[in-house]
């Protein structure tokens, strides 16, 4: 009886440990990320997803590298697959789009505050690529358009 309590303690702290484990695809995609090679890091999950195109960890990670390279709708999409099957990565996904929306937004700011009208612009437009549906951004993409002149 002990010995089957012991095993179940095992099994269960083993799978618990497995579950904070990074995958091997995580990992790969990890370090070209950290030096800098989002090519080889897309092309990792690009071929993880046609070798298995049900495997939401690719297309979540597909979607992160397109994010980083600005490939807003293809994010998005790649994002949209890993969540059909599972929310495992839901808030990841949210965490990730509200940064880099955050962060153009504030680019924006920046540049519309130091008169950069059109570089404001780019910024704004590229944040209404990652939340199609924040009012706000499509104001200030007004605003900086009209002093771009555009």
């Amino acid at each position: 009886m002990l010995e089957n309590v012991h095993l179940l303690l095992l099994v269960g702290l083993l799978a618990f440990v497995g579950m904070g484990c990074d995958s091997a695809l995580m990992r790969e995609v990890a370090y070209y990320e950290r030096v800098g090679n989002h090519e080889e890091a897309r092309t990792a999950a690009e071929h993880a997803v046609q070798t298995d195109p049900t495997n939401n960890e690719a297309h979540y990670l597909l979607g992160r590298l397109h994010l980083a390279m600005g490939a807003y709708p293809e994010a998005h999409a790649s994002f949209d697959r890993a969540n059909a099957r599972t929310a495992r990565y839901t808030e990841q996904i949210d965490f990730l789009l509200e940064s880099a929306y955050r962060t153009a937004m504030a680019e924006g700011a920046t540049a519309y505050g130091t008169a950069r009208f059109a570089d404001a612009a780019g910024h704004f437009s590229a944040a209404t690529r990652i939340d199609t549906l924040a009012l706000d951004v499509f104001r200030a993409l007004g605003h900086a358009a009209v002093q771009a002149g555009d």
